[in-house]
């Protein structure tokens, strides 16, 4: 999530709110009551959808290809982003028109310096997108293991109906007039800084928490926000604080923990895993507007089709939505380096876990595990294997200091 601060160099019109990947999620008593739909997208006479294309799924994140003024690239379709935003670097790269600077805070406390853009456009099939700002992103890049480029938020889906099939990886666009229907729960949203809000449900024990939600596609996982801790202390077991994200401005600090359950759209979701954020500042912090972000953990358990238009989610159950929540079985963060991003470094343990148990070492490489080079996994599937639940055990391959080492890393759930 980012917020512009303060522009130098000409002064913005108006108030801008970016949000980005390190997202968040919040909670309050909003009593806005879910109904049952068939809304937007398909009827008996089906509206073809302007632009239909297969997405990537990297980290819970949505990659659609692009260009952006002719260069080829993808982009992350970004409902925490209030504002579009392309990577800094690639503005001398590609030789984009820039001017001025304005300040930017996102899901860590620091504040980074962006750029202004002009005549730079991003075309998603047949819909240019206009690109405004741009911002140094390299640590989300090198957290998700490929190039990030480019951000597609508000400006996108204020002007189209989006329908977000998570368990296909497709993605259909659809004009706001056309007479689509669309199977699940109709869910008002409303809007706070461009970025949409609904209610969900929180239990722990006996206690059940209303909550008010940020619904974003660019987060990976869900997070209760400071504000929301701080008016609300929860007495749950929970791991070590630890770093839970990593977005514009730097690192975020909480604890994982599973709540009874959490309710969303009709759906019950039993002992899913959360993140208690303990940082201060950042949009995510003390000072949020909201209670809970909710991201890929949930949101691809579901058909989301997101109608700003008609200020709505429509959420549509698919097969997964029953199944559990899968912790992290090793408590190593493993970011990804080089040209090709399958260069694995650990960059923190956390502590009591496995993998510290195994006597791996922030600034250890990862090079096999159970024999198999690691340069043959993305960072995705490196993540995903140490989170198996019919995993017992991984010999993996290190180089510390340059001298290869060999652990073995018991599978054992962090929470």
């Amino acid at each position: 999530m980012l917020v512009v601060m303060r522009p130098f160099n000409p002064p913005l019109p108006f108030g801008i709110q970016l949000k980005s990947l390190a997202a968040i999620v919040i909670a309050s008593g909003l009593a806005i009551a879910p109904c049952h739909a068939e809304s937007s997208l398909g009827s008996s006479k089906r509206q073809k959808p302007i632009a239909d294309m297969d997405f990537e799924l990297v980290g819970g994140r949505i990659y659609v290809p692009c260009t952006i003024n002719g260069h080829v690239g993808t982009a992350v379709l970004d409902t925490g982003a209030g504002a579009n935003v392309l990577n800094l670097n690639l503005v001398e790269r590609w030789k984009l028109k820039s001017s001025g600077a304005l300040n930017v805070q996102g899901a860590g406390e620091k504040t980074i310096t962006g750029k202004m853009l002009s005549d730079t456009s991003l075309k998603i099939g047949p819909i240019n997108v206009s690109m405004m700002f741009a911002i140094p992103i390299p640590e989300l890049s090198a957290m998700e293991g490929r190039p990030m480029q480019a951000i597609v938020g508000y400006g996108f889906f204020s002007k189209y109906i989006v329908e977000i099939d998570y368990a296909k990886k497709h993605l259909r666009v659809f004009n706001p007039e056309d007479a689509v229907k669309a199977k699940g729960m109709e869910v008002p949203i409303h809007f706070v800084s461009a970025l949409p809000h609904i209610s969900s449900a929180m239990t722990i024990g006996d206690q059940t928490y209303k909550m008010e939600t940020m619904v974003d596609t660019g987060a990976s996982a869900a997070s209760l926000t400071t504000h929301f801790l701080q008016d609300h202390p929860l007495k749950v077991e929970s791991t070590p604080e630890t770093i839970i994200g990593a977005g514009v401005g730097g690192s975020t600090l909480g604890r994982l923990f599973r709540p009874t359950s959490v309710e969303i759209a009709g759906s019950s979701f039993a002992k899913p895993v959360i993140a208690m954020t303990t940082s201060k500042g950042g949009v995510i912090g003390g000072q949020a507007n909201f209670d809970f972000l909710m991201g890929a953990d949930f949101l691809k358990r579901f058909v989301v089709t997101v109608d700003y238009p008609h200020k709505k989610f429509i959420f549509d159950p698919n097969e997964t939505v029953n199944t559990p929540f899968e912790a992290d079985k090793v408590g190593l963060r493993i970011y990804s380096e080089g040209a090709d991003y399958h260069t694995f470094r650990v960059v923190g343990v956390l502590d009591g876990a496995s993998g510290s148990k195994a006597g791996i070492k922030p600034d250890d490489l990862i090079a096999s595990i159970d024999g198999k080079p690691a340069s043959e996994y993305s960072l995705t599937d490196l993540r995903e294997l140490f989170k198996s639940p019919a995993a017992t055990e991984w010999k993996v391959g290190l180089i510390r200091k340059g001298q290869p080492i060999q652990v073995v890393i018991a599978a054992k759930s962090i929470i």
